[in-house]
């Protein structure tokens, strides 16, 4: 089944730390420049303070980080009712490069600007008022 990004669902998991149920899905943040995420959520999503987490390309290594570490703790978080965004930053792993440039920059200029449009896609789509 296709969410609203027109991507799959991937649907409840469970933090293994805690054993707590999250809920993950595919984030299509940006087609000009092509911009991919998972987002990991509380499964109960009552009004929170708490600031919505951003973990971004740890150099040419895709979304997962560095041996896997961002998707235990993307999926901790959640469990204990942080939103997060595993983000890979144009021509990083799923985000493909569409024009000119080098696929898997570690360091690429572009860096800035997929943040900026990421903020802006979770302020308009999440209602994030705070990101870290």
């Amino acid at each position: 089944m296709a969410g609203a990004s027109g991507f799959p669902d991937s649907g409840a998991t469970t933090d293994s730390l805690s054993g707590r149920p999250v809920r993950e899905r595919v984030l299509s943040i940006s087609r000009e420049p092509n911009l991919f995420g998972i987002v990991s959520e509380p499964v109960e999503t009552a009004p929170t303070e708490l600031p919505f987490v951003v973990l971004l390309n740890a150099g040419s290594a895709y979304r997962v980080g560095p041996n896997r570490l961002y998707v235990p703790l993307a999926r901790h978080l959640a469990a204990h009712g942080f939103a997060g965004l595993r983000l890979d930053l144009c021509g990083l792993g799923d985000s493909v490069l569409t024009g000119a440039g080098r696929e898997n920059d570690p360091y690429p200029a572009t860096a800035f600007r997929d943040v900026d449009l990421t903020l802006q896609y979770l302020r308009a789509q999440f209602g994030a008022r705070r990101v870290c």
